[in-house]
């Protein structure tokens, strides 16, 4: 964007449908950069953004029925807050359970993003013998763009899990604390979807993870996540429904 040449400074207002409007001061030849934010005020009192989604859920290996529900705010929590609860069963021995908070942003100016969210999860799986839970804090830092590229989200973190062996119930515990790192990156359309994959180092072990969902049939998003730590490899399917 160029600006004209009789003036030293000028202030440059964007602003467009569905995003936050951003001003700015340059001064003449300057090349300026506008990202802009998604905008969760309504318009004509209609939502533009779902307020929160509901799904069913089944992993291939260890439990094969379960349901999600993530809260996006309006109308049943503050915006700026995001909830998610997502739980699997198979009605006796093994489930697995992960519930996560986003928090505010700690910054959201331009082109850079800094989120933050904190989670909980829960495996237990006969089969493999274990019995895991561990808490989280994550922190995603984002660049909309580097030159013409658009980058993923770079995610980094720290948590304390507990690691407990059903083969031998009387041993102790082993627990400790971690560190995390990962990407997330989301793709507009025609794709209309999210990837995430990340990787904790706990004291002994590895924890993998990794999740794709893509919007399908207008209101509908189909996903698909994966989890691994020692002997516990599970891969689940959702499918859900959005709620405006």
């Amino acid at each position: 964007m160029s600006v004209p040449g009789s003036l030293q400074i000028v202030t440059l207002t964007v602003s467009s449908i569905g995003y936050e409007t951003v001003q700015r001061q340059v001064e003449v030849g300057d090349s300026v950069f506008f990202g802009l934010s998604v905008s969760y005020k309504t318009l004509c009192d209609l939502t533009i953004n779902p307020s929160w989604k509901a799904g069913l859920s089944s992993g291939v290996r260890y439990a094969p029925l379960g349901a999600s529900i993530h809260f996006l705010g309006s109308h049943h929590i503050p915006s700026s807050l995001k909830l998610h609860v997502d739980y699997q069963t198979n009605l006796r021995q093994n489930h697995a359970f992960i519930a996560g908070v986003e928090l505010p942003p700690l910054l959201r100016h331009n082109q850079f993003t800094i989120t933050e969210q904190v989670s909980y999860q829960q495996f237990q799986a006969a089969p493999a013998k274990l019995q895991f839970r561990a808490y989280s804090a994550t922190v995603g830092l984002g660049v909309y763009r580097i030159g013409s590229v658009r980058v993923p989200d770079l995610l980094v973190g720290a948590g304390h899990s507990r690691y407990q062996t059903l083969q031998r119930p009387e041993a102790a515990a082993e627990t400790g604390y971690g560190y995390i790192v990962g990407l997330r990156r989301s793709f507009g359309y025609p794709l209309r979807a999210l990837v995430l994959v990340q990787a904790t180092r706990w004291p002994d072990f590895w924890q993998l993870q990794g999740s794709a969902s893509r919007a399908v049939f207008g209101k509908f998003s189909a996903g698909v996540s994966y989890q691994q730590l020692r002997r516990y490899q599970e891969v689940s399917l959702t499918l859900s429904r959005y709620f405006y």
